[in-house]
């Protein structure tokens, strides 16, 4: 006996063509969609990158901006506080200068020569900077000065002379340290001055700083005989640095 089988419908055929159809479909969709979120997503991505750059393109200019106002207003603020110490020290000078006319102009005593200030240079303290002042007079003088220092050492009293002033050589002078007979004449001069009021000289002691000398005498020898000879002492720990 032979059985027979019901045969298959069509309309089965075609949904499962229909099914297949819908996959096909939707997996095209969803992969369309996902390449376009990748496109979205790497867009943004770009875009904040490129945003990103921008900011810190931005910020590195405002940087090296503040770097640049920086700089001048360092330069700016040297260059004042160069102004105000050279007007300070100028103001300081002047005020000193003002003083000095003032006590030559105040004076009543004789005619004379003297030593007003004696101090060190402050960026050379082997330099002596002597103002030499005429008082009571009106009139030109000419001469010289000596310089020499004096010291007591290991119980034995020294005393150096310059012998030029701008080289600053010193000469111990051992007859007169141990005699100690001592003299505007007799003193070595290093220096000329001509003045009517007062003048500024220099006069170099080389290393005498390292010689640490208890006073400084310094001779004055007008030309001429109208005004004596004199020695001045100063001790040397009161001379300041100018």
């Amino acid at each position: 006996m032979i059985s027979r089988l019901p045969r298959p419908l069509p309309w089965i055929g075609l949904a499962i063509l229909g099914l297949l159809a819908a996959w096909l479909l939707g997996n095209y969709q969803g992969q369309a969609s996902s390449r376009e979120r990748l496109v979205q997503l790497q867009s943004r991505s770009e875009q904040a990158l490129l945003s990103a750059q921008s900011r810190n393109q931005a910020q590195q200019l405002k940087l090296e901006q503040l770097a640049r106002a920086r700089d001048v207003a360092d330069a700016r603020a040297a260059a004042l506080q160069a102004s105000l110490d050279t007007g300070l020290k100028q103001s300081i000078n002047d005020a000193a200068e003002l003083a000095l006319y003032r006590r030559i102009a105040s004076s009543n005593g004789p005619r004379e020569l003297w030593i007003d200030a004696i101090r060190r240079l402050d960026d050379e303290p082997d330099v002596l900077k002597i103002t030499l002042v005429q008082s009571g007079g009106r009139n030109r003088i000419s001469g010289r000065i000596g310089v020499a220092f004096t010291a007591r050492q290991n119980g034995v009293d020294r005393r150096w002379e310059v012998t030029d002033a701008s080289s600053g050589t010193l000469k111990l002078t051992e007859d007169q340290a141990q005699t100690g007979s001592t003299s505007s004449e007799d003193s070595i001069t290093v220096a000329t001055f001509d003045l009517r009021f007062f003048q500024t000289l220099l006069v170099k002691a080389d290393n005498i700083t390292t010689m640490s000398p208890e006073y400084v005498e310094v001779s004055i020898l007008p030309d001429g005989k109208r005004l004596k000879p004199s020695v001045q002492r100063f001790r040397w720990a009161e001379i300041s640095e100018n």
